[in-house]
């Protein structure tokens, strides 16, 4: 059976899936933005893409954490 867990925990949780999104978000709004930031077109690639990935790592590390 699994324990329930106390309100600070869930408020964690859903803050942490919440700021992984945000990082998938912005990586996402880098690589498709056209705005022009100064930057070669593979600097923001990789940059966005870096971003993409860390939100998708943080994404993982909290599913298992908590196993929601």
């Amino acid at each position: 059976m699994r324990r329930q867990r106390p309100l600070h925990e869930k408020i964690v949780s859903v803050f942490t899936y919440l700021m992984a999104a945000v990082y998938v978000l912005v990586g996402i709004g880098i690589i498709a933005a056209p705005v022009n930031t100064g930057l070669p077109d593979s600097i923001k690639i990789a940059f966005g893409s870096l971003l993409i990935l860390y939100g998708v790592f943080r994404m993982v590390r909290v599913y298992k954490q908590t196993g929601d």
